[in-house]
């Protein structure tokens, strides 16, 4: 199909912002060139009911090429939602 393209995402990314991510010492520029070293076009950060970090990769992932989309991981008491947003 002309001007169908694929891309290498990972929708479902934590930062130190969550509770559960092991090496809190982390940092956004060091999780951008970890996406970058996948070549990953886009990740999606989803902290666990928090958006702290949301902006911070943002600002990480300035003039790199990767694109940042914004969401949360919501706890709820038998399950997870993950929410995107664009």
């Amino acid at each position: 199909m002309p001007g169908l393209q694929f891309y290498k995402l990972d929708l479902h990314v934590h930062t130190p912002a969550s509770k559960c991510y092991l090496d809190k010492t982390h940092t956004p520029e060091q999780i951008v060139q970890a996406a970058l070293d996948k070549e990953l076009a886009a990740i999606a950060v989803t902290d666990h009911n928090t958006a702290e970090w949301i902006d911070r990769m943002k600002v990480a992932a300035q003039n790199t090429g990767l694109v940042i989309f914004p969401g949360v991981e919501i706890s709820m008491e038998q399950y997870h939602v993950v929410t995107l947003f664009d």
